[in-house]
């Protein structure tokens, strides 16, 4: 085994973490090895300059490591992964956590939800992923009791994205997320995005939302919810809340 780890080292580090995990998965190696050699893996992973490469590399890692030797064997090997996910920050988290989120186990799941949402800035773009991936299991209300935590902006968003995957994994519970968004009072911004995600039976909650807002936003809003109902095949309620936009729009202009 020394000799493969010496040829091993020899490698360029994306295929040195790799060939490293590979030997750490071996049945003849002893526990406490596997585990050195899954810490120089992570170790090597560090070393990859491009970011794309590293963030595919240790996707790969992770899903190495999903399904590493046995499930008693696992929990030292995970908390060292996570414990290089910690160390990265931005586009760089970003960017692994598409790659890592949908091969990690559900366990993890929680703890790659509170990475993306300390990343300061790229909040959003970081929690995706884990929403996507953890949306079958998760808990929803301390889930977006955390999101709602964010400012504004970043909370409405995410609210909304959880919000939509629920929906798609069919998925019900109450308060909904985009319920949960409205009571942080949207801005027009983010009242457009929740009604992208929003089923028809929904968009009332929204149009009141919208009337709060300064008239010719109200106005705005209106005809963004008009569009979606009449994508939603409400004709009807689309001509009633394009004529209410219509209204105030000119009571604007006069």
């Amino acid at each position: 085994l020394e000799g493969l780890v010496e040829q091993a080292h020899a490698l360029e580090p994306y295929y040195r973490a790799q060939a490293l995990l590979e030997l750490s998965s071996r049945n003849d190696v002893a526990q406490r090895q596997a585990q050195s050699l899954v810490r120089d893996a992570l170790s090597t992973a560090e070393h990859v300059e491009q970011e794309w490469r590293h963030a595919e590399l240790v996707g790969e890692l992770a899903k190495g490591l999903a399904d590493w030797r046995s499930a008693r064997d696992r929990p030292p090997a995970m908390r060292a992964l996570m414990a290089h996910l910690q160390t990265l920050h931005g586009e760089a988290l970003v960017t692994v956590l598409k790659e890592a989120a949908p091969r990690l186990p559900a366990q993890l799941q929680h703890d790659l939800l509170e990475l993306a949402l300390a990343n300061t800035g790229q909040e959003v773009a970081s929690a995706k992923p884990v929403l996507r991936t953890w949306v079958g299991d998760l808990q929803p209300a301390p889930v977006m009791a955390s999101i709602s935590q964010l400012p504004r902006q970043q909370a409405v968003r995410l609210l909304g994205y959880l919000h939509l995957q629920l929906r798609r994994n069919k998925r019900t519970v109450s308060p909904t997320p985009l319920e949960q968004a409205l009571t942080l009072s949207p801005g027009a911004e983010g009242l457009r995005y929740l009604a992208s995600v929003a089923e028809q039976d929904e968009l009332e909650l929204l149009t009141d939302a919208s009337r709060e807002r300064p008239p010719d936003e109200a106005a705005r809003l209106l005809g963004t919810l008009a569009g979606t109902a009449h994508r939603l095949g409400n004709r009807t309620l689309a001509q009633k809340w394009l004529a209410e936009g219509s209204e105030l729009a000119g009571e604007i202009n006069d």
